[in-house]
């Protein structure tokens, strides 16, 4: 436990912010882990391929990983009603579908409504 607190302490940086030195070889190690996994995407089907895309690309554009697993759900929908194959998703994906365009609509009807 001692070393942890050393290795895990927050250092002083500019303006009274802090950084945590060892947060980012975890975050190294967490992505390359998670980049293995592309390989197995199958990305001939639009199925797999879009969804998958929108989120590899989504969580960081959006510093999100809620709003970039959201992309993919919607996309996943919209490219299975495309494909004329909507009666193949599980209800509970489109609920799914519809709760995260509500969370995208709500911070658009923040900004432009309320």
């Amino acid at each position: 436990m001692p070393l942890i607190a050393v290795v895990g302490q927050s250092v002083p940086y500019v303006d009274d912010t802090t950084v945590s030195p060892a947060i980012a070889p975890a975050l190294v190690l967490v992505g390359f882990l998670m980049i293995r996994l592309v390989a197995e995407i199958d990305w001939r089907t639009p199925e797999h391929a879009l969804p998958a895309f929108l989120i590899i690309v989504g969580v960081p554009m959006t510093f999100s990983i809620a709003a970039g697993i959201g992309l993919g759900v919607i996309g996943y929908g919209v490219v299975m009603l495309a494909r004329g194959r909507g009666r193949e998703v599980h209800p509970v994906m489109w609920l799914m579908v519809a709760l995260f365009c509500a969370f995208f609509a709500s911070d658009w009807l923040e900004a432009n409504v309320f």
